[in-house]
């Protein structure tokens, strides 16, 4: 899993780890260090991540070359994110995300440990 390093994303990444864990799912989280690996899902972070599911919180909707990136690697990339939807997004296994054109719910405002949730 691949969180965010601000507020949010420590928040959302908390949610999804205690869920995986009560479950039973082990799982790798990674807060990127916004110095040395920039923001949230990116090339340079994948170099090190070595999955079959990488889930994000708070972040990859604007994620174009990490999910290229992921798709040649055969790993499903799934995308949980409130921020706004670009004209392009992700080539992703999932998106979740209230901002999308489509999405029925009924609050898109929401932040994203609301999404992760």
């Amino acid at each position: 899993m691949v969180g965010d390093y601000d507020v949010d994303g420590v928040v959302s990444s908390t949610i999804m780890s205690e869920f995986f864990t009560d479950i039973g799912i082990p799982i790798t989280l990674i807060i990127p260090n916004r110095f040395r690996d920039g923001y949230g899902i990116n090339e340079k972070l994948l170099e090190r991540i070595d999955a079959d599911v990488i889930i994000t919180v708070d972040n990859g909707i604007s994620a174009l070359q990490a999910a290229e990136v992921c798709k040649q690697r055969g790993i499903d990339l799934i995308i949980t994110d409130h921020h706004t939807v670009p004209e392009t997004i992700p080539d992703a296994y999932a998106i979740v995300n209230p901002k999308q054109e489509d999405c029925p719910f009924p609050y898109p405002e929401i932040c994203g440990a609301q999404v992760a949730w």
